[in-house]
């Protein structure tokens, strides 16, 4: 079991990690250099350039980092005493976190950090979020409306739901042929490294022989 000392070293740790990730993807985002294994170095498309990657390889994988320990970082910092210096923290991680999920085009990122902030703000806040709401939704809706900036990641979240049909349909596709094998298979699957040539004739139509490869 951690003791309480252990406890706080642990999350300084995750705290130090996802500060350090942050920043990057946000140099990512704004300049549009990677680090040497980013995909981004890798992939060819008209949005990888300022797509996030942290220390990961995957900007998916980036954003899911982020929105699932978004909720652990925020809770870390409610040990620091000063509430002016901590509401200060709990802004600048919160809209830096928000900016780099939103940045990497990632639906289950998008979902999964606007639910754990949505949730948080109104836990942390309680009846002072309706009226920190009232306060500081009309501005800031006039800055996502008035602004390139604003405008720009809410063009990013309309694109990342309503441009992704091909990419949703092969998805779909892949986890219907996978639920076929799994069926076919009575569950107890078909040996190991088989799945590849399964699933490719399911997609062609027919087997693959060639063991050139």
């Amino acid at each position: 079991m951690l003791n309480q000392e252990s406890l706080k070293w642990v999350l300084r740790i995750i705290v130090i990690a996802f500060v350090s990730n942050l920043l990057v993807g946000i140099v990512e985002v704004l300049f549009g250099v990677h680090l040497y294994l980013s995909s981004a170095n890798t992939y060819v498309s008209t949005t990888i350039k300022y797509q996030p990657t942290g220390f990961y390889f995957n900007t998916n994988d980036y954003a899911l980092y982020i929105a699932l320990y978004y909720p652990i970082v925020i809770l870390a910092i409610q040990q620091i005493q000063q509430v002016w210096r901590k509401n200060i923290v709990y802004v600048l991680l919160t809209a830096m976190s928000l900016f780099v999920v939103i940045s990497s085009y990632s639906r289950i990122g998008m979902l999964c950090m606007g639910i754990s902030s949505f949730t948080l703000f109104f836990t942390l806040y309680r009846q002072k979020a309706v009226l920190i709401s009232l306060i500081f939704g009309p501005p800031s809706a006039l800055f996502f409306s008035m602004t390139s900036f604003g405008r720009n990641l809410l063009e990013i979240i309309s694109n990342s739901f309503e441009n992704k049909t091909t990419s949703t349909s092969a998805r779909t596709e892949l986890y219907e042929h996978l639920w076929k094998i799994s069926r076919d298979s009575h569950f107890l699957g078909i040996g190991a490294g088989r799945e590849k040539k399964k699933l490719d004739s399911l997609f062609l139509g027919f087997e693959n022989t060639d063991t050139s490869a």
